[in-house]
């Protein structure tokens, strides 16, 4: 990357902020078809990659750190589609879906920003990313008890 191209990453984020998708096509070296998508919702962001291995294993759904997709967009050719084909679009409306919230509970473990308190939750997720029924991405939102402070965690 020379001192005048921009950072693929920052294509990324600008491109999904546009709604864009990232497309990754089969090359010779890897055969595989891949697609991440990047869907907002109530100013929550999560990730998502579609691999089509045609053949072996077909389509195959899974959420994805933000740092995993640096890492994919600085090292593919990565063209970017304003919707995907439609076999794809049939994959994410019959597979994956945003709930708030989610019916289940989970154990989250976040020290206070603020004042440092160490803080164990039992509670249900406020939003989450689903992929074929199971949860992907999850987002809590709770109070330090000490301080006020919000405490927000992302867990993949």
């Amino acid at each position: 990357m020379g001192d005048t191209e921009t950072h693929p990453m920052t294509v990324f984020l600008h491109e999904s902020a546009d709604g864009n998708i990232a497309h990754s096509p089969p090359t010779n070296d890897d055969r595989s078809e891949q697609w991440v998508f990047r869907r907002e919702h109530d100013g929550f962001y999560f990730n998502f990659k579609i691999e089509d291995k045609t053949g072996i294993l077909g389509y195959q759904i899974t959420a994805k750190k933000l740092e995993w997709i640096g890492h994919f967009v600085y090292h593919k050719d990565i063209e970017y589609l304003k919707a995907p084909p439609s076999p794809i679009q049939d994959v994410v409306e019959n597979s994956v879906a945003i709930r708030e919230p989610p019916e289940t509970e989970a154990t989250f473990h976040r020290r206070c920003p603020d004042c440092g308190t160490d803080h164990w939750y039992d509670t249900v997720p406020e939003i989450a990313l689903v992929i074929d029924d199971q949860l992907g991405q999850y987002v809590f939102r709770e109070q330090c008890s000490d301080c006020g402070t919000e405490i927000v965690e992302k867990i993949l």
